[in-house]
């Protein structure tokens, strides 16, 4: 099982960095699959923070991965760390939050229902704009739960 939650880490440590290397290219002006182009002001805090947030999370993820394969302690740590960036997602009517590598399959919960996103890949946001609902909805990404709680069992049968 250790070794399946760290090919699922390293893969999806390697897709994040594939994406992240497309929407560099993107971000600097070169034409997309659709025909527009991007334009930017270089080295802006938009463009650090969208190009840093999925380099940084690629790399970890893919450390964690490669130690938790290995059996090492720092990657349960690291593979725990990572799972828990990406479990509990956030939407206010002024904020939005949420991050999943490989596979998202988030439900977030309000006092007006349930919203679901499943996807495959790499996604993230974090936004301080106004947002398309009126309530406060709290999500769980269920594969990163359970992913923990995997890595946390694992862990202390390691321990």
């Amino acid at each position: 099982m250790r070794k399946i939650i760290a090919g699922i880490e390293i893969v999806g440590g390697i897709l994040v960095l594939i994406m992240f290397i497309l929407q560099i290219g993107m971000m600097l002006g070169l034409e997309s699959s659709h025909g527009s182009t991007i334009t930017f002001t270089p080295w802006s805090l938009s463009f650090i923070l969208q190009a840093s947030i999925p380099l940084i999370f690629g790399l970890i993820n893919i450390i964690a991965g490669i130690t938790l394969w290995k059996n090492k302690k720092v990657g349960y740590k690291l593979s725990i760390i990572t799972q828990l960036i990406q479990l509990v997602s956030i939407q206010t009517p002024n904020f939005y939050a949420y991050c999943y590598s490989l596979f998202g399959c988030i439900y977030a919960f309000s006092i007006t229902g349930v919203k679901s996103l499943y996807a495959f890949g790499f996604g993230y946001r974090i936004s301080f704009n106004p947002q398309p609902v009126t309530t406060t909805f709290i999500g769980i990404n269920i594969v990163a739960l359970v992913l923990l709680v995997l890595i946390i069992v694992l862990f202390r049968k390691k321990s």
